[in-house]
Parts: structure tokens; C-alpha cells; sequence
């Protein structure tokens, strides 16, 4: 438990973040720290050849994976606190994700997965 205004040196992951005022009153929100290489700027996937685009996106999110090597089968979605949003199969190089009908403004977490479901990539996304 750390009770400083600013929190350094976090792994990445989820926390709740408990805030009180004077009289004790408080507000409770949950938060996702992310550490390591990924970034909203960076479209390019560490060496995989996806393209994730645009991003921050608006009303279509297009992921090409023509360009891989690596059999990319599903992708899924996930708002925050890890709920899946979407989950779709990659049956074309070219995926785009229409976002006015299931998605608000905000930071989602796109996961793709291999043929044998294990996880290959999560990168952070924003809806504007």
C-alpha cells in the first residue's frame, strides 16, 4: 500500500486507486499501468510485420497481417478491466474492426493469438 501522491517503479498491471479528502470521503477507480515498449505511436509490432492502424482510431480500426510470418487466427478486444469487447477470427490479411456499433471513446487492449490459442501480442489502442 503506498499513500504518496505520485507512485514510482509499478509493474504493469491493474490497481486500485483509493482517493480521500480531508473528511475521509473517498473515490475508487481502477487503473491499468502499463511498463515496457508499447505505446499508442507505435504501429509497428516488435519485429512480428502487423500494422495496427489508425491509432488512435476513430470508426474503423484496420490490423494487417499480410506481412507475417507467424498464423495470427484470432484477435479479441478487451476495455480496461478486462472484459472482451470483440473477439473476432482472422479469416483475411486485412481485418477492420467497425467501431461505432461496440465501441466509446477510450484505451482498449487488442490481443492477437496463434492457431493453438496461445497469446503472441497485446497492444494498447485508443478510440477517439
Amino acid at each position: 500500500m503506498q499513500t504518496t501522491q505520485t507512485a514510482d517503479s509499478l509493474c504493469g498491471g491493474y490497481y486500485l486507486l483509493n482517493v480521500y479528502d480531508s473528511n475521509y470521503c473517498n473515490s475508487s477507480n481502477i487503473g491499468y499501468v502499463e511498463t515496457g515498449s508499447l505505446s499508442i505511436e507505435n504501429n509497428q509490432l516488435n519485429n512480428l510485420n502487423i500494422s495496427i492502424f489508425p491509432n488512435p482510431a476513430h470508426d474503423y480500426l484496420y490490423i494487417d497481417i499480410s506481412e507475417t510470418e507467424i498464423n495470427i487466427s484470432t484477435l479479441k478486444i478487451l476495455n480496461i478491466t478486462g472484459q472482451v469487447l470483440i473477439e473476432r477470427y482472422c479469416n483475411s490479411d486485412l481485418i477492420s474492426i467497425d467501431l461505432n456499433k461496440t465501441m466509446n471513446e477510450g484505451i482498449y487492449l487488442l490481443q492477437l493469438f496463434n492457431e493453438d490459442s496461445k497469446l503472441i501480442e497485446t497492444v494498447k489502442i485508443m478510440i477517439e
